[in-house]
């Protein structure tokens, strides 16, 4: 990833990060960017665990077919980059979604304090097990997006989600 003119921002990216934004290459490969060394390195033995070829185990055998191909970690300047399959790339005006499913929304090692206030940023995700931080939707007839962000994410109550 040397050559920054070989790279254009993904324009489909939802949900936050846009500062550092993912990175698109040749429209086959999205460079994403590494979140803060915690975070950041779990979501990176995450792929590296899932895309281990001598990991047989079925449910990551599962899980495989529902995450984009990953081809390694990059470094460009001083940015690291985890490098996925652009598995929108087929796709003419693709629709967006960020979810972020799971109940808990704090890290493992959490003070309480950070746990609580996770818990009152995002009360029903410990209920519902999700929570949609973005999505982007073409609309067909005007054939322009309209982008829903964070904001509309932490606005939704259980009668607006079902």
């Amino acid at each position: 990833m040397s050559d920054k003119n070989n790279f254009k921002l993904f324009q489909h990216q939802v949900g936050g990060h846009e500062k550092d934004g993912a990175l698109l290459a040749n429209e086959n490969f999205v460079f994403k960017p590494m979140q803060d060394k915690e975070r950041g390195n779990r979501e990176y033995e995450f792929y590296m665990k899932i895309f281990d070829i001598n990991n047989t185990h079925e449910d990551f055998k599962t899980l495989r077919r529902f995450v984009p191909d990953y081809f390694g970690k990059f470094v460009n300047e001083e940015l690291e980059y985890i490098k996925l399959r652009n598995v929108v790339s087929p796709i003419k005006n693709p629709c967006i979604l960020d979810l972020k499913m799971g109940t808990q929304t704090f890290e493992p090692d959490a003070k309480p304090e950070k746990i609580q206030k996770g818990k009152n940023k995002f009360p029903l995700q410990e209920k519902l097990g999700f929570r949609i931080t973005g999505m982007k939707i073409f609309d067909i007839k005007t054939e322009t997006y309209t982008v829903y962000g964070k904001s509309f994410g932490l606005t939704q109550t259980e009668s607006t989600l079902f």
